[in-house]
């Protein structure tokens, strides 16, 4: 997967992050799955 398209939703799911006044555990808990779906799964397909 492209790195910008990595780095647009990283910026996207932060921004909704920021913007809904999530906590800091919402924040780590979604920037979890954010690194498992795309940084995981790319390193499997790259396999």
């Amino acid at each position: 997967m492209n790195k910008d398209i990595k780095s647009e939703v990283y910026n996207a799911l932060a921004n909704i992050m920021f913007e809904t006044g999530a906590s800091k555990e919402d924040m780590d808990k979604a920037i979890n799955w954010f690194n498992e779906k795309f940084y995981v799964d790319a390193n499997e397909e790259e396999e």
